[in-house]
Formats: structure tokens, C-alpha cells, sequence
């Protein structure tokens, strides 16, 4: 009869080793087919049709890094290694809250993929603002995450905090202009005067006018009228006049034409004919304004001023619009019989 003593069983605690690698592969095999099959429960455009990528890959990983800390222990245990014991439990659970907030920062991720599908659907919500929520909860965590390490590995924590508020004064003091350009892009965020896509223009900076290309936490990136990238430090602009071009509601059209002295008698007919002409025209907003007069004598001619509000606010449209506009005016103009003065040179001998 063959007997095992608990002195023969010490000797064969490499069998233990072997016993959790294999339970450590049937796990890690069936784990990715049960989030695969929990995700195709979901739809694709809902974080939960897409758990298996949030989960997978920390869950492989963590399970991983588990089996060669219990290694760790064991060997640690059998050669009599406290010191080794010891740091293998502190990095398992380092490797814990690790675990945790890697998935929850891809899940966040992945939310805020939602959000982007939603903004397709439905166009009231404001992507700006996700982001930053999603880039200030992403900073407040890794800093409890970093703070709770510290803890783990019996760091106290105490002291370090009155160090740090030491040192932030002076590292706030040395890169102010950092810190101002920090919380001027948070401002930015929060009070949105203008997005990334929008036209802006910028009357202190030499009238910069460009498209805003990027939104950063330090600088902001414009594509001006020549295709050029400007990079403006986010704090200028709780000092400077901002002006978004691509919220107006419409676009001011002026035009000063003259005619001929001769005709003023037809002055009037000739303003309200204008004015009925405009009115019907489908890009001119006939609930705004529209003045025709006559505004000045010219050294040559009557100035006739015409001011109007197209709704068209795209500039290739407000292009094509005044076009139409000029167009209009003179056919009116040469309809009515009236003309436009030339300028004459007389030459005496």
C-alpha cells in the first residue's frame, strides 16, 4: 500500500504551479467567449455591445500578472523569502486598483463614443463639454489611483501632501503662464465662445480671421484666410474681443451706387421699386430692415445707399447672394431708364 506523508506533499509544491497555470489558461480561454457572447446581446452603438473590448484585455492581463505574484509567493514560501512574500502581496494589489482604473477609463471611453453616435441623432448634445467632463474625472482618478499607491507600498501620504502644497505654490509661482494657460483652456471649455470647426476673428490680434482647428488645454490652433496655423495661448483670450462669425444669423449687405443728376426726379419711384424687388428676393430677410435712400451728393452723380440682411451667413453664399443683389439693382436701374454716370475727362485745346 502506497502512503503520502504531508513531508512528501511539501516536496512536490511545484504541483501547485502547475495546478493554477492550468487553471489560469481554462480561465483566460473562456473568458473572451463569454464577453463575446454577452456583447452580442447589445447593439454595436451602446457600450455594452462593445464590453468584450473593454474588458478583455485588462481582465487577460490582470489574470496574468495574478498567477506569477502567487508564483512569486510560493516560491517565496518554499526557499524562505519574506522579504519577496512581502512586496508580491503589495504588487498584487497595486496590480488590483491598476486593473480597475484601466477599465474604467476604457469604459469611459467608450461612452463617450456613445455620446458621439447620439450627437449624429440627436444634435442637442454638446460634445465640447463631454470631453472635458471625460478629461477632468480621467484627472481626478489616476490621482487617487497614484494616491492610493503610495499607500500600499507604506508611503505616508500626509507629509507629501504638505510638501506638494510647498511645492505647487512655488511651481505655480514659476509657471504661471502654464497654469493661467491651463485653467484659460478650462474656461474655454466651459463658456464656449466658440468651438473646434468654427469661424472666429480676432480684432486685437491684427484682425486675425481663421477656422479653429483644435482646442487644447495650452494652446489653440487657427487655420487663417491663407491656410496658415496659428497658435494662440489660451489665456489671451479672457483679454482680447472674440468674435464668432460662425454663430451671426445674418449678413449685412451694403452697396453705394450713383446715378445721374438729371434723373433725380425719378428718385423716389426708383427707391421704392428697389425695395419691392429686394423684399422678393428668397435669400433677403424681408422681417429685417431694408433701406434704399438717398444718401449723399456725389462730385458727379446722387449716391443712392443700400443696406440689406441676407440669411444666407456661409461666405461663398453671401458671395453669390450680393451678386444677385448687384445684379437686380442694375437691371432695375437701366429698366426704369435711368443711368449710372461716367466719369468724364474734358480736354481744352
Amino acid at each position: 500500500m502506497i502512503s503520502f506523508s504531508f513531508t512528501d506533499l511539501q516536496r512536490f509544491w511545484w504541483l501547485k504551479i502547475v495546478f493554477y497555470l492550468g487553471l489560469l489558461i481554462f480561465i483566460s480561454f473562456f473568458l473572451k467567449k463569454i464577453l463575446r457572447k454577452i456583447a452580442r446581446r447589445f447593439p454595436l452603438d451602446c457600450w455594452k455591445g462593445r464590453i468584450d473590448t473593454i474588458f478583455y484585455l485588462p481582465s487577460f492581463l490582470f489574470l496574468w500578472i495574478c498567477a506569477i505574484c502567487l508564483i512569486t509567493s510560493l516560491v517565496a514560501v518554499h526557499f524562505r523569502l519574506p522579504l519577496i512574500y512581502e512586496y508580491s502581496h503589495s504588487f498584487f494589489k497595486t496590480i488590483v486598483i491598476f486593473t480597475l482604473v484601466w477599465v474604467f477609463l476604457r469604459w469611459k471611453k467608450e461612452i463617450e463614443k456613445d455620446f458621439i453616435y447620439f450627437k449624429q441623432t440627436k444634435k442637442k448634445i454638446d460634445m465640447p463639454h463631454v470631453f472635458m467632463i471625460g478629461r477632468l474625472i480621467s484627472i481626478v482618478v489616476i490621482c487617487i489611483f497614484s494616491l492610493i499607491i503610495l499607500q500600499i507600498w507604506g508611503l505616508d501620504i500626509v507629509p507629501l501632501i504638505a510638501f506638494g502644497g510647498v511645492g505647487a505654490a512655488a511651481l505655480g509661482f514659476a509657471a504661471k503662464e502654464v497654469i493661467a494657460n491651463f485653467f484659460g483652456g478650462m474656461m474655454l471649455w466651459i463658456n464656449r465662445p466658440f468651438v473646434l470647426g468654427d469661424s472666429i476673428s480676432l480684432p486685437d490680434r491684427g484682425g486675425l480671421e481663421g477656422i479653429v482647428e483644435e482646442l487644447g488645454w495650452y494652446l489653440t490652433v487657427i487655420r487663417d484666410r491663407d491656410k496658415r496655423l496659428a497658435y494662440l495661448p489660451n489665456a489671451i483670450f479672457s483679454t482680447i474681443h472674440v468674435i464668432n462669425i460662425s454663430r451671426m444669423s445674418h449678413r449685412r449687405i451694403q452697396i453705394t451706387v450713383g446715378i445721374r443728376k438729371e434723373d433725380f426726379a425719378k428718385l423716389g419711384e426708383l427707391t421704392q421699386t428697389l425695395k419691392e424687388v429686394f423684399e422678393k428676393h428668397l435669400s433677403v430677410d424681408a422681417y429685417l430692415p431694408i433701406n434704399v435712400i438717398f444718401s449723399s451728393f456725389g462730385m458727379y452723380s446722387l449716391e443712392l445707399f443700400v443696406e440689406i440682411y441676407t440669411k444666407q451667413t456661409r461666405y461663398e453664399q453671401y458671395l453669390l447672394v450680393k451678386q444677385e443683389i448687384l445684379c437686380l439693382l442694375y437691371k432695375t436701374i437701366q429698366q426704369m431708364g435711368i443711368q449710372v454716370p461716367n466719369p468724364i475727362m474734358v480736354i481744352e485745346k
